[in-house]
């Protein structure tokens, strides 16, 4: 995907997708109204997502700094992939535990947000807070990271996982 530069993104952070869980409802609710935030949610999922809608997160996700990932049906979400696929700095919103793959040896505040639900008030002024120089340098760091969150990556730590127990 197209990657727009930091300095020509127009929004701080942007959530588009389905309201499957009460803190999608909650992210939704908490960022209706903020400045240089968009939030698009549909009520009703479906796996046949169609293209307009496809086209819309793309789009909106990429104008943004970051993307809001709050947790779905799992406690962590597949957009926080998608979003780093992009090349934008993914926000995972929880509610419990964090649930993201890999903690023993990745330090995801290196090139993503993570923060409770509980903390939801105070993301904005977080995230404007990041300028651009942290921000590049949190996109390298996802850069380095990114074979992790690809099918090789996930075998060679499954086969790791199974080699060393």
């Amino acid at each position: 995907q197209k990657r727009i530069p930091f300095d020509e993104k127009t929004l701080l952070c942007s959530f588009v997708g389905s309201a499957t869980h009460p803190v999608r409802n909650r992210v939704v609710t908490a960022f209706q109204n903020v400045p240089n935030v968009a939030v698009c949610s549909r009520t009703s999922w479906n796996i046949q997502v169609p293209h307009d809608h496809v086209r819309e997160f793309i789009e909106t996700t990429q104008k943004s700094k970051f993307g809001l990932a709050p947790r779905g049906y799992g406690p962590s979400s597949f957009r926080f992939f998608e979003i780093m696929e992009m090349g934008v700095i993914p926000v995972y919103i929880h509610d419990g535990e964090n649930a993201l793959p890999y903690q023993e040896f990745l330090d995801y505040s290196r090139f993503s947000i993570v923060v409770h639900i509980k903390d939801i008030a105070l993301l904005p002024e977080k995230l404007a807070a990041i300028g651009k120089e942290d921000y590049e340098r949190m996109l390298v760091e996802m850069e380095r990271v990114r074979p992790w969150f690809t099918m090789e990556g996930m075998c060679d730590y499954i086969r790791r996982s199974i080699v060393s127990s």
